[in-house]
């Protein structure tokens, strides 16, 4: 494997998100929307600190996985569409070191738009007067690992289906159903249908269940959690992105790009 290569394609990618014009609008997006968060937490007098960390971790979140799915489904679909990756897949660059690099920057994009987030509610946590709550970087990495694994899904699903608009409606529901995990198990064990009962199953044991990745509420709460959750879901963050990332790399082989 050519790493320098997969590096380079890393950082030509990031270079590439920094000149467009739409990554800076869902970066404000976000961060306003991370900021709505004081003004909601001006309304009422009590639970001020509990309101700012419920509502500004729930919006980093959803920020990380909305971009995640933009940047994923966006990295290697545009440079099919502009014809570009033609140029590049005509220079000694493999397929894999050339999706790993397109994987690594996207990574890159996601984690530094995460951080900037954080520091806004960090910043907004500061100026109400609040101190930080234990566990809060922990759940920061958490929220990280879960962008991390959809974008792997999005990047798999913009090289599996050519239409753009279902690939990112697929992305949506895999992570829809992933939250829904814990939900899926408690009906699972309310269905008396023995083929809805092996449905449910399937979806729950095959679907990532991203509902480990949150720990939002626990953070808000002043509760504690777990930090052996974090190594746990490192390793089951590795594990899903393997999959996806092989079966995109699988899929691209078999596109003609000649």
């Amino acid at each position: 494997m050519n790493w320098p290569v997969s590096l380079v394609i890393a950082v030509n990618t990031v270079k590439g998100y920094a000149r467009d014009r739409l990554f800076y609008g869902i970066i404000v997006f976000a961060i306003l929307f991370v900021m709505f968060a004081y003004l909601l937490a001006t309304l009422t007098i009590i639970e001020q600190r509990k309101i700012i960390l419920d509502f500004g971790l729930s919006a980093i979140s959803l920020g990380g996985i909305v971009l995640a799915i933009f940047v994923g489904l966006n990295s290697v679909g545009k440079e099919i569409d502009n014809k570009t990756i033609y140029t590049i897949l005509s220079k000694p660059v493999s397929r894999f070191a050339y999706i790993l690099g397109k994987f690594l920057g996207c990574a890159i994009v996601c984690i530094f738009t995460q951080m900037i987030m954080e520091l806004v509610l960090g910043i907004i946590i500061q100026g109400a007067g609040e101190v930080m709550p234990v566990g809060i970087f922990g759940c920061y990495y958490l929220m990280a690992l879960e962008s991390i694994l959809i974008l792997s899904v999005a990047i798999f699903f913009s090289l599996s289906i050519s239409s753009s608009f279902l690939a990112g409606t697929l992305t949506m529901g895999i992570f829809l159903i992933g939250r829904s995990t814990t939900t899926i198990a408690v009906i699972m064990n309310h269905v008396n249908s023995t083929v809805g009962r092996f449905f449910l199953r399937f979806v729950n044991d095959i679907f990532p269940a991203l509902g480990r990745f949150s720990v939002r509420e626990l953070v808000a709460y002043g509760k504690i959690y777990p930090h052996e959750i974090l190594l746990s879901s490192t390793l089951y963050t590795f594990l899903y992105i393997s999959i996806f990332l092989f079966a995109a790399i699988s899929f691209f082989y078999k596109k003609d790009l000649r």
